[in-house]
């Protein structure tokens, strides 16, 4: 038996973070070098089959690689609906980006409910040229903070999508987290109905 699961995946952090590079690298395996900013929204998809319990499930992964830039804020945030989970990405080389993380965390949780981030420190390339950038201890605590606020599940992961470090890692623990939410409310709701 066949299942089809359509998944989605919002991208998002401020301006000139890397999101989109992220996203290409990932989907794609390549990297550009000049920036060229998302207007709104991009949305990308990957499909992928797992097979569980004798069932073969077509997952459709959809990547929403959202704008950080403030012109496009209020328009961005209808697209948190209907959303699985979401990766919050800032530049260690940006301490504004940094700060940002706890913004974009809010809106998304407010417009999109409670599901599973992943807070990512990109251009990690960057950061012996720039003495004073994020640390990873600072990147972690920042991921614990979140989780106790919001109550979610919530994990740190350092980039380049540059050098192509941990990038499908990204993907791939967000995967883990989307499915394991899944499961556990399908737990939750059999045991809730004496099954």
């Amino acid at each position: 038996m066949k299942k089809k699961v359509v998944l989605k995946i919002i991208i998002m952090g401020d301006g000139a973070v890397g999101k989109t590079s992220l996203v290409r690298r990932y989907l794609v395996g390549d990297f550009r070098h000049e920036y060229l900013m998302t207007v709104g929204v991009d949305l990308y998809t990957k499909k992928e089959k797992l097979h569980v319990k004798g069932s073969e499930i077509e997952i459709v992964w959809q990547i929403w690689d959202l704008s950080g830039q403030q012109y496009w804020r209020d328009v961005v945030s209808s697209f948190y609906k209907g959303a699985h989970g979401a990766v919050l990405v800032f530049d260690i080389t940006n301490d504004l980006s940094y700060q940002n993380i706890l913004d974009w965390a809010l809106e998304f949780n407010r417009f999109g409910g409670e599901r599973p981030i992943i807070v990512v420190g990109n251009k990690i390339d960057l950061r012996d040229k720039v003495p004073d950038s994020i640390k990873s201890d600072d990147g972690e605590r920042k991921a614990y903070e979140l989780s106790k606020l919001l109550g979610i599940k919530t994990t740190y992961i350092e980039t380049s999508a540059l050098e192509n470090v941990n990038i499908n890692k990204v993907f791939e623990k967000m995967k883990e987290m989307i499915i394991s939410e899944a499961l556990s409310k399908i737990i939750a709701s059999n045991i809730g109905n004496g099954t």
